[in-house]
């Protein structure tokens, strides 16, 4: 048992969790709090949290010792961990040298259609990121190896100011270097680039193609490295990110690698055979029926083997299964005569004995509710004394002397 249990706390998983699971409850969790899709003020927090948890988790000699020893046996290598190094590690853009800035990944989430991911798809998305001015390369100025930083700021576009808050307390605060707008530079007009007007960056609109892969599913991503965003002055540029996600259905629902169909069908066709014409996510016709003389049980599941999604990575040589829940609709009243012919089809029961003094009882239908407290009040608990429920979970029951 491990000394502590926040690390798997955070992650939402049980102490024997497996690499896999580990590496699922971090990946959901951190598209969750990730700072470009979380604007809540705890979610930078709560994302740094989770990251050195799974830091720690998803590295067998650190997780031994984190068992063995608890935080204070990781403490001095978590803590120059960068979340956001972890998260895009994490989704394919690989680790780069501690202490090296990177810009933040562009994430962006592409709906798509259940047809789509059967299918395959290429599709186009345009996607907006900041990019060094071609012009100027990035310095803002028209002189090359012009000195272009704030003399203010010594171009870290912060400075430090300090405001007393009462008698004898001063309190010190960092904030935007008013000089050069928190830019780090400052550029006089006359010596601006063109491309840019000073700003080092411009915005650049690009078109991916994403290529969607048969079998994708909710959550899968496709990375573009070093397309994202790029900052004057750092080495890297970020990566963009796009995740899938799946639209729902009007017919089929996903299960895995499975596709599951709910269909309500007759007593009739329950008893006697299912013919359903069904139209596949590739535009085939199916015509889906059942074996003659086989009776069709609710409380299964049927299924057509190898007509489900395809298998991700296979390109469509290996799928999972069609997958059938039929849910039986009941006539409410049947004609005598009917019944008559329904029990010479079925065979009649078994006549009970009746003896000659005895009261009639006919069912019906009711809404009474036996774990309502109304009705829990009505009598004591003794189960062996309670009347046994009949059809529907409720008895009632009219009766006539004879």
């Amino acid at each position: 048992m491990p000394k502590e249990t926040k690390f798997y706390d955070l992650l939402g998983v049980a102490t024997s969790a497996s690499p896999d699971e580990i590496k699922r409850a971090y990946k959901k969790l951190a598209l969750k709090y990730h700072p470009d899709k979380n604007k809540d003020a705890d979610a930078q927090d709560k994302f740094k949290e989770i990251s050195v948890a799974y830091e720690v988790l998803s590295d067998e000699e650190k997780k031994k010792r984190y068992d063995q020893f608890g935080e204070k046996g990781v403490d001095q290598e978590t803590s120059g961990m960068d979340p956001s190094d972890i998260f895009s590690s994490l989704f394919g853009g690989g680790r780069r040298p501690r202490g090296e800035p990177k810009p933040k990944d562009i994430i962006h989430e592409l709906h798509q259609s259940m047809e789509n991911l059967y299918n395959g798809k290429t599709v186009k998305l345009a996607i907006n990121r900041d990019r060094l001015c071609s012009v100027c390369t990035g310095s803002g100025t028209n002189k090359p190896g012009m000195d272009i930083k704030c003399k203010t700021c010594g171009g870290r576009g912060a400075v430090m100011m300090t405001k007393q808050i009462g008698p004898g307390f001063i309190q010190q605060m960092q904030v935007a270097c008013p000089a050069c707008k928190g830019s780090g530079t400052t550029v006089k007009p006359e010596d601006r680039c063109a491309g840019c007007l000073g700003e080092r960056t411009v915005k650049d609109k690009k078109i991916f193609e994403v290529n969607i892969e048969k079998g994708m599913k909710k959550g899968d991503f496709v990375t573009f490295s070093g397309e994202g965003d790029q900052v004057p002055g750092v080495r890297l540029s970020g990566d963009i990110i796009i995740l899938i996600d799946q639209k729902p259905h009007d017919v089929f629902s996903r299960k895995g690698n499975h596709l599951l169909v709910e269909r309500v069908i007759s007593l009739s066709e329950a008893l006697t055979g299912v013919r359903i014409v069904l139209q596949h996510l590739d535009g085939r016709s199916l015509l889906v029926t059942t074996a003659p003389g086989v009776v069709v049980d609710p409380d299964h599941l049927w299924c057509i083997n190898r007509e489900g999604m395809p298998v991700k990575g296979t390109g469509g040589s290996e799928r999972g299964n069609l997958i059938f829940k039929f849910k039986v609709k009941y006539p409410t009243t049947l004609a005598e005569l009917e019944c008559t012919k329904i029990r010479q089809i079925l065979g009649a029961p078994q006549e009970p004995t009746v003896p000659a003094e005895h009261d009639e009882c006919l069912l019906q239908v009711t809404n009474i509710d036996l774990n309502s407290k109304e009705a829990q009040a009505t009598g004591d608990d003794d189960d062996d004394e309670r009347p046994q429920a009949g059809p529907g979970g409720a008895r009632a029951a009219t009766c006539a002397q004879q």
